[in-house]
């Protein structure tokens, strides 16, 4: 009975793993979007003063993204 209860103990942090891990990759997919219409509306001006093409959708630089807390399972 306790080793059931520490197999769903374990699955339940893996599974809460997978989800902290897709929603860091959705936070920095909308990161990266509002950087680049943040670049796109730019003057061509200043996109040429700052290296970038007037055509270029690449961010500046790359954004930070936050951490979020991970759940250690101690063996």
């Amino acid at each position: 009975m306790f080793s059931l209860l520490l197999w769903l103990d374990q699955k339940a942090v893996h599974f809460y793993n997978r989800y902290l891990e897709a929603h860091k990759r959705k936070v920095e997919k909308r990161r990266i979007v509002e950087a680049q219409q943040a670049a796109d509306s730019l003057p061509d001006y200043l996109k040429r003063d700052m290296g970038i093409s007037p055509s270029s959708r690449k961010p500046l630089k790359t954004i930070e993204v936050q951490r979020l807390p991970r759940i250690r399972w101690k063996k």
